[in-house]
C-alpha cells in the first residue's frame, strides 16, 4: 500500500483510482479477504474508487459482489475476487474515458490518448490487492 501526499493528491483529485478487494466501505485497509472471512460474511467482491487522503475512503465508481462459501480460505475467496476485479477495472476505464470523450474506446484507443503518469502495483496474496492508474489526457 502506498500514502501519497496531500499535496499530490490535491493536484490530481478525482484522477487516481484504486481497487480494493472488498466491497467498501467494509474492510478498508490491508487484509481486507482475511477481515471478510473472520465476520463471516456471506458476500463480499471488490470496489473501484477515487484516492482521497484517507485508506480506501474515497468516492465509489462501481462495485463486484462474490458469494463466500463456507469451504473458502484466505487463498480461494482472494483467487475469486482477483476475476472480479479483472472484469471490473477494465469496465470502470472505460466508463471513464466514455464520460470523458463521449467515444468508443480500446484499450490500444486509450493508451494513445492518454499519457499513464504514475503505476503503483502492490501484490498480496497473489491479487492486486492496490493498482493506482493516475492519467492526463495528451492535447
Amino acid at each position: 500500500m502506498t500514502i501519497l501526499s496531500k499535496y499530490f493528491l490535491e493536484k490530481w483529485k478525482n484522477k487516481i483510482i484504486n481497487i480494493h478487494p472488498s466491497l467498501l466501505p467494509k474492510f478498508r485497509g490491508k487484509d481486507a479477504v482475511k477481515k471478510a472471512l473472520e465476520s463471516k460474511i456471506k458476500t463480499s467482491g471488490c470496489t473501484v474508487h477515487f484516492v482521497d487522503e484517507g485508506i480506501d475512503t474515497g468516492k465509489i465508481i462501481d462495485q463486484e459482489k462474490v458469494m463466500v462459501s463456507n469451504d473458502d480460505n484466505e487463498k480461494t475467496l482472494a483467487k475469486k475476487i482477483l476475476k472480479k476485479e479483472h472484469i471490473l477495472y477494465i469496465r470502470v476505464i472505460k466508463e471513464l474515458e466514455r464520460m470523458h470523450n463521449n467515444v468508443k474506446v480500446s484499450w490500444r484507443f486509450f493508451c494513445k490518448i492518454y499519457k499513464i503518469y504514475y503505476l503503483v502495483l502492490c501484490i498480496s496474496y497473489n491479487t492486486f490487492s492496490s493498482l493506482v492508474v493516475l492519467f492526463n489526457k495528451v492535447t
